[in-house]
């Protein structure tokens, strides 16, 4: 089965994005496949042959030839090159927001900000099929510009995350997230020993073979503040700062200090079918201030809501 040719013109939400990337989020064809449509020709803009990474002008028309899509997959799958994802899957997808499975915290014009499921990769990965990033694309498939991530998120981690809604507001996001303020509330095993904020650092390290260390010769300097929120003999709510910003520093840090997450499985010995406790709660941008509570911590809202 065959898609119809497809004429896109670009507008100011696609403007100064390259070329590869815009078609990797319009059409889900694999890498390959587009430089290889690039190279000979049947991808076009403004009627020419073009660099796949031509940064995109208001205006520009961009022609995308047909390509194979199977109806019977629900997802991508690298042994077919040139595939989308189903009709059925896309009505599917659509049901799954409207019923609130991924809810929207806020939206306007220019960003979009949701709530994370745990256990929901944000993208496609060699062992992950599915993706957050798919039902986006298909919410927003009219869109010239697919809203996109401004920052990480672990595929166990719930909580905000920040899309952007054009180009020009991720690359602004993205050079100033210094100055966006983000928390994040855990509950971690065992009696947490300071009743104060607490600056901690480490230098992590991830060698080939096993987790992440503390080596101060080989680390990158990793630092984040811990304020006690919930503290009993067996378990402690903690609400996180980021400092630094390493891959899964939250974890690794709690973790060297001896107050490992619930359920971090990576980093601690706990039941696989147990969720990391471990969510984005709070984003301050734009002037305005979201919060969002996890499930597992609602029967301690009225102490929460004191923060």
């Amino acid at each position: 089965m065959l898609s119809s040719v497809q004429l896109i013109k670009i507008d100011h939400s696609s403007e100064g994005q390259k070329l590869i990337s815009f078609l990797k989020q319009k059409t889900k064809i694999p890498y390959s496949g587009l430089m290889r449509l690039l190279r000979t020709g049947q991808i076009r803009v403004n009627g020419k042959r073009c660099s796949a990474f031509y940064k995109l002008k208001v205006e520009d028309k961009i022609r995308i030839p047909p390509f194979k899509i199977d109806p019977n997959q629900s997802y991508y799958n690298k042994a077919l090159p040139f595939q989308l994802i189903s009709l059925c899957k896309i009505k599917e997808t659509k049901q799954t927001l409207s019923k609130n499975v991924i809810p929207i915290i806020y939206e306007d014009n220019e960003i979009l900000l949701i709530s994370k499921p745990s256990g929901l990769a944000v993208h496609k990965g060699s062992k992950t099929l599915f993706s957050l990033m798919d039902i986006i694309s298909v919410k927003y498939q009219d869109n010239t510009f697919i809203p996109t991530p401004v920052h990480r998120l672990d595929k166990q981690t719930s909580g905000l995350l920040l899309l952007a809604k054009t180009f020009s507001k991720l690359r602004l996001l993205q050079q100033n997230w210094s100055n966006i303020t983000k928390k994040y509330l855990v509950k971690v095993q065992g009696k947490w020993p300071y009743n104060r904020e607490k600056k901690i650092t480490h230098y992590l390290y991830k060698p080939k073979k096993g987790i992440i260390q503390n080596n101060p010769q080989k680390g990158k300097k990793s630092v984040c503040i811990i304020k006690p929120i919930i503290i009993t003999e067996k378990q402690s709510f903690l609400e996180v700062s980021l400092l630094t910003g390493r891959t899964r520093q939250i974890r690794a840090q709690l973790a060297l200090e001896g107050y490992p997450i619930i359920g971090d499985n990576k980093f601690a010995c706990f039941p696989k079918k147990t969720p990391l406790y471990l969510h984005a709660f709070y984003l301050s941008i734009k002037g305005k201030q979201f919060i969002d509570w996890p499930q597992w911590a609602h029967n301690h809202l009225k102490t929460l809501q004191c923060l």
